[in-house]
């Protein structure tokens, strides 16, 4: 009994500091500068959706890299990663008081985001294995992003 308190104190922590600097980490990332492009079809849009999923990529993959990926412990920190970017884009989404093409860059980037975080999920499903119930999880929280 001892070693499972133990064993979920430890997980606790974990989560906790992974939320804490997924949080960080968020807030550096969205006070950075981010290259603005225009698309071919005319499109304004901005690196923030390639800069995010990179950094969230370098993050699953070390998680993923210390902990078997069947765990719960990965899985769950799977989920606080992504519900901390759901948080993170709802939050700027609702103080975004640009000019209009920043407004529509936000937009197009909102779309991006959401297309990459589904890639992304189906790569930690092939590469993790997870369970009917985890994949249903993901799929929950990626339509929380929209």
């Amino acid at each position: 009994a001892v070693l499972w308190d133990i064993h979920r104190l430890v997980k606790d922590q974990f989560m906790l500091a992974t939320q804490t600097q997924t949080n960080i980490w968020l807030e550096n990332l969205y006070e950075a500068d981010h290259s603005k492009n225009q698309t071919k079809e005319g499109r304004l849009e901005t690196s923030l959706p390639e800069d995010l999923w990179t950094f969230t990529r370098v993050q699953l993959t070390t998680v993923q890299e210390q902990f078997v990926t069947k765990s719960d412990v990965f899985f769950h920190t799977v989920c606080i990663i992504f519900r901390c970017i759901q948080t993170k884009c709802r939050s700027c989404w609702k103080s975004l008081n640009q000019d209009a093409e920043m407004c529509c860059a936000a937009a197009n980037d909102a779309l991006r985001m959401i297309h990459l975080a589904e890639i992304e999920v189906e790569r930690i499903k092939l590469d993790a294995d997870v369970t009917k119930e985890q994949s249903d999880n993901l799929e929950v929280v990626i339509d929380q992003l929209t």
